[in-house]
């Protein structure tokens, strides 16, 4: 016959032995979760204005970890699994999500990671949306004369004001305008600024730029130089009809003289003495 108190003091260890395997366990996965993550939470996408049009694309990636990748609702986005070449066959750290919806309104889909030593899942909610503006972004609205060209970028927004990923593949039209202020100025736009091709350029030039200037079509992403003088307006809009009520949008750039006074450090002198000054006008080269 078992003693009352034994029986008792058994059970509650095995009671206990589980609970702390059942925390050891969550501990464990929680700590594995920890070690993957993708580049992103959250992706936002432009929508196909057509069945046939162009997509753009966005990469997620996890430095760590081997994935099979899919997606909710690939008829809003789809994922493509790139195979890495450290990573074992079948499985990869990186996947290639494209906007496939065709709908014009928002949509989303969740693009899951099964991770395959661990069994973490990773997630990532893509939405796919109307493009309500667009901006160009400036690091600068000066150029110096013959100086190496500025890059100038476009930035795309939905009807709540969220910044899109990406905009890599879309076709846009770039334009140089007069500035309407200059009342004196009779150079024409072209005189003062020029579009330079990435390839053309020492920039790294971006594969998708480069074949859509390949073809005489610009992207996302332009070089601008200035080549005399003067100010001119940069337009930019969505080539596609269905953007055509979209307003561009457009900066103003201003070209300078490229001018230095040496010397160029800080001088001291005493009362009534004085510093000969050179005015230099640099040339890129």
């Amino acid at each position: 016959r078992y003693d009352t108190c034994s029986v008792w003091s058994f059970a509650s260890k095995m009671k206990l032995s589980v609970a702390t395997a059942f925390i050891v366990a969550c501990l464990l996965t929680a700590r594995a979760a920890k070690q993957f993550a993708l580049n992103v939470p959250q992706v936002l996408l432009p929508y196909v204005p057509e069945r046939n049009g162009v997509k753009t694309n966005f990469t997620l990636k996890s430095q760590k970890g081997c994935f099979n990748w899919i997606s909710t609702k690939p008829d809003v986005a789809m994922v493509t699994q790139q195979q890495s070449p450290d990573r074992p066959s079948g499985c990869s750290g990186q996947a290639i999500v494209t906007a496939v919806s065709i709908e014009g309104r928002r949509e989303k889909s969740v693009i899951l990671a099964d991770e395959q030593g661990t069994s973490t899942q990773l997630r990532c909610d893509v939405f796919v949306d109307r493009i309500h503006r667009i901006e160009i972004t400036t690091t600068t609205r000066e150029l110096l004369l013959e100086e190496a060209p500025e890059m100038f970028d476009v930035r795309a927004f939905d009807e709540e004001n969220n910044t899109f990923s990406t905009l890599r593949g879309l076709h846009f039209e770039w334009k140089l305008l007069k500035d309407e202020m200059a009342k004196n100025q009779r150079l024409a736009p072209d005189d003062i600024l020029t579009f330079v091709h990435f390839t053309e350029s020492g920039y790294e030039a971006d594969p998708i730029i480069s074949a859509l200037e390949n073809q005489g079509i610009h992207g996302d992403s332009v070089l601008v130089q200035g080549t005399n003088t003067g100010s001119a307006v940069v337009q930019v809009r969505l080539m596609h009809p269905s953007w055509g009520s979209m307003e561009p949008n457009r900066v103003k750039l201003i070209v300078k003289e490229n001018l230095m006074l040496r010397p160029y450090q800080v001088i001291y002198i005493l009362p009534l003495q004085y510093v000969d000054y050179i005015l230099e006008r640099r040339k890129q080269g």
